[in-house]
């Protein structure tokens, strides 16, 4: 059996998840962004 008197403690894990998926495509959009820009001023 599962022992849910402990479940609380990782319920954080839940809210991490999204978070860290998010963050990621907020930097990776950044990244491609910053690339788009340089490559047009070194033409």
């Amino acid at each position: 059996m599962l022992p849910l008197a402990h479940v609380g403690h990782y319920l954080w894990t839940l809210y991490v998840l999204p978070v860290l998926i998010v963050a990621v495509a907020i930097v990776r959009s950044m990244l491609a962004q910053r690339r788009a820009a340089g490559d047009g001023e070194e033409r």
